[in-house]
C-alpha cells in the first residue's frame, strides 16, 4: 500500500509540475498570455501588468517546489508525507486565487482540483502510516 500510495503522490506532483512548467514558463517568455491563448482581459483588473508574475509564481510554487518534493520522496526525507500534503494546499490556493480573481471556471481547474486532493489525501495516508511504523 505504501509504495502504491508513493507512486500515486509522485505522479500527482509530476503532472502538476509539468504543467505549471509549460504554463509558467509560456506566461514569463509571452507576458500578454497570447502563447497559450488567455486573454489579457484576465489580468487587466488584477494588481498585474501583465502574466509573467503570475507565470513565475506559477514555475516556482506548483513546478519548482512539486519535483523539490519529488526528490524528497526519493531520498525518504523524513517529512515528505507533509512536503506531499503541502504541494497540495499550494496548488489549491492557487485555484481557489485564480478563480477569485478571474471569476471563470474551466474544466482544467476541476482536473487540478482533484489532483491536490489527491496529493492531499496520499501525504496524509502516508503521514498515518509513518506514525504507526515509529510506534
Amino acid at each position: 500500500m505504501k509504495a502504491f500510495l508513493l507512486t500515486l503522490s509522485f505522479l500527482f506532483l509530476l503532472f502538476n509540475a509539468s504543467g505549471a512548467f509549460f504554463g509558467g514558463l509560456n506566461l514569463m517568455t509571452h507576458p500578454d498570455g497570447s502563447s497559450i491563448a488567455l486573454p489579457y482581459e484576465y489580468i487587466k483588473t488584477t494588481a498585474f501588468k501583465d502574466y509573467f508574475i503570475p507565470g513565475l509564481i506559477l514555475l516556482l510554487a506548483n513546478g519548482v517546489f512539486d519535483l523539490l518534493v519529488c526528490a524528497a520522496i526519493v531520498a525518504r526525507i523524513k517529512r515528505y508525507p507533509l512536503l506531499i500534503i503541502s504541494a497540495g494546499v499550494i496548488l489549491g490556493i492557487w485555484l481557489l486565487v485564480q478563480i477569485i480573481i478571474i471569476q471563470i471556471l474551466y474544466y482544467l481547474q476541476f482536473i487540478l482540483a482533484l489532483d491536490a486532493l489527491g496529493m492531499i489525501l496520499c501525504g496524509w495516508l502516508l503521514r498515518r502510516m509513518q506514525k504507526k511504523e515509529l510506534a
